[in-house]
């Protein structure tokens, strides 16, 4: 069940992420602002390159973002010291995108499980927690004396979210979580997911760039775009109703099972442009790539507006029309 009538159990206030290359400062996240609420599921969907891993990253002060707060069960973690930031990363947990480079190919899967618990000092839960870890995720006891290259890529999956898991967290971030996986395998993890969800009360903060799957597991959508939110709601409403036209483009983007239905599909070519910096940051950061381009676009970055219930745009399209 998911608390809205409590405070967000994360709460991410005008987030910005700046590297160094060269002598070039180059931002990659502008100002993102989200929340996320106990029990619940938000996704984080655009392409690859456009800002989601660098965010779920910030969130967890891997590194701390370059300005911006984040706030996690009413916590400024931006203001914790080392000791009390490692404290409060028991409460949050990353599954990153492919796995396996995750894990330390030295280790059997039994140590890989019980490093957890030897970097927060409770060695004495490992005989315990690891068997019920991996009860858990579905596997067997019999893969505790295995190496990473002698899993499945299934198996790797479900290895780290028992990782994950270890230290009891509050919110779970995925990077990726079904990108490496055959369509079975996905649809298998996506129902873990969803047992550990009311087994284990936790919240999921879901990075994809496969739309189709997000609208699928997650509550609410955000989508991100140059290192910005340019449309954010419900998932099945931004799916059904997308308000951005990059949400559009996304989401026309995906294939079709039906090959008559993709051959009918008018081609976009609003992907198919390299992704790139607009020519002025006041302007719309979509302004390049987009069909519907007016000269307002280029002086005048679009906030996001409210067009159905819960669910912003940010576009100057939208000042005429409802929607498209």
């Amino acid at each position: 069940m998911i608390a809205k009538d409590q405070a967000p159990l994360l709460q991410v206030q005008n987030l910005t992420q700046s590297f160094k290359i060269g002598k070039k400062i180059v931002p990659v996240l502008k100002d993102v602002s989200l929340t996320l609420h106990a029990g619940e599921t938000l996704g984080i969907g655009g392409e690859s390159g456009c800002g989601k891993s660098t965010l779920a990253k910030a969130i967890l002060q891997l590194p701390p973002p370059t300005s911006g707060q984040v706030y996690f069960n009413g916590i400024n973690l931006s203001k914790l010291s080392f000791k009390q930031l490692q404290a409060q990363r028991c409460h949050m947990q990353i599954i990153f995108q492919h796995p396996g480079q995750s894990f330390n190919p030295l280790f059997t899967v039994k140590q890989i499980l019980a490093e957890p618990f030897v970097l927060q000092h409770k060695r004495n839960l490992i005989k315990a927690q690891i068997p019920y870890l991996l009860e858990l995720v579905g596997l067997e006891q019999q893969l505790l004396d295995r190496y990473p290259h002698e899993l499945s890529g299934g198996q790797k999956q479900r290895i780290a979210i028992a990782r994950a898991l270890a230290l009891n967290p509050k919110l779970l971030i995925c990077d990726e979580p079904f990108s490496a996986l055959d369509s079975s395998t996905q649809l298998k993890i996506m129902q873990l997911f969803t047992f550990l969800q009311k087994e284990l009360k936790l919240s999921y903060l879901l990075i994809s760039h496969d739309l189709a799957a997000l609208k699928n597991f997650t509550h609410r959508l955000a989508i991100l775009y140059l290192g910005q939110i340019v449309e954010t709601g419900p998932s099945e409403q931004v799916c059904r109703f997308p308000a951005h036209p990059y949400t559009q483009a996304l989401i026309a983007a995906a294939p079709i099972a039906d090959p008559k239905k993709e051959r009918e599909k008018a081609p976009l070519s609003l992907l198919k442009e390299k992704c790139s910096l607009p020519n002025s940051s006041s302007g719309c950061p979509f302004q390049a790539r987009c069909p519907y381009q007016m000269e307002k676009c280029q002086q005048v970055k679009p906030a996001l507006k409210e067009l159905l219930p819960s669910q912003f745009a940010a576009c100057h399209l939208n000042e005429k029309t409802n929607h498209f």
